[in-house]
């Protein structure tokens, strides 16, 4: 979020394949770690690598203009 430009950053942003869940807040963009679907494989046990397993419901307002005005993510 930190390197757009600033008539080119998005509203939101959601960035996949880390295996974890997380939402913050960076530059004025609302980043979304989505986290997997998918139980620690064999390969992730070797290495002691977690995953958070379930999925975000996000309640998004956009105003008339377009203009991201709510942005609220919910873990399950």
């Amino acid at each position: 979020a930190e390197a757009y430009e600033q008539d080119r950053k998005p509203a939101a942003l959601i960035v996949g394949h880390w295996h974890v869940a997380g939402w913050i807040e960076a530059n004025d963009v609302q980043v979304l770690f989505p986290g997997c679907f998918q139980w620690r494989s064999d390969l992730a046990k070797r290495h002691n690598l977690r995953g958070s397993v379930g999925f975000y419901v996000v309640e998004l307002v956009v105003g008339p203009d377009g203009e991201l005005v709510q942005f609220q993510p919910r873990w399950h």
